[in-house]
């Protein structure tokens, strides 16, 4: 009478093998993304591991903020955001009038001629440039690149809000595995 229940509870506990495995192998590939490295080539180096994954008792965390700034993809996403607020900032410069400082150098005379003088001339000045008959196309460079602006911040806040999702469910599951540790 007792070996029935017990075959049962044998056969229910190997048909969850495979899911524990596929779980086992998701995790895995998971960390092989965190850490830069190829999935499939993580997993299949790590397949020999077996036995119980012991959790650390303490959990040494910076702030979650320093820990998200340490994520590759935030930091990806911050750059991009500065540099689209960049780009914004030098097509908004375009409206205004630039001064720049130019000089030039050539000749007057043919090459045989060179040691005469006025031969060759140079010549040194300012130059002053304003798309004043162009401020339509000037606007709409600087729509664009408010607009690109925005998407990246779009963007980054995507991205923050998926990292605090990975972090948060990472500290859950240090939690379960530590409580279901002792």
């Amino acid at each position: 009478a007792d070996v029935g229940p017990l075959r049962r509870l044998s056969a229910e506990s190997a048909a969850e093998r495979p899911m524990i495995g596929l779980t086992r192998n998701n995790g895995l590939r998971r960390i092989a993304v965190l850490t830069g490295r190829d999935p499939v080539d993580f997993t299949r180096a790590t397949a020999h591991l077996t036995g119980r994954a012991a959790t650390p008792d303490d959990l040494v965390a910076p702030s979650p903020a320093d820990m998200l700034r340490q994520r590759p993809d935030v930091q990806t996403a911050e750059l991009r955001v500065i540099a689209a607020f960049e780009r914004a900032g030098v097509a908004r410069a375009a409206l205004y009038p630039s001064l720049s400082l130019g000089t030039a150098a050539g000749r007057t005379a043919a090459p045989g001629d060179l040691g005469q003088p006025g031969a060759l001339r140079f010549s040194i000045g300012p130059s002053l440039s304003w798309g004043l008959f162009n401020l339509r196309r000037v606007r709409a460079g600087v729509r664009a690149a408010d607009a690109e602006a925005d998407a990246a911040v779009s963007h980054w806040g995507q991205v923050i809000l998926v990292a605090l999702e990975e972090v948060d469910g990472s500290l859950d599951a240090w939690r379960t595995a530590r409580a279901s540790a002792r």
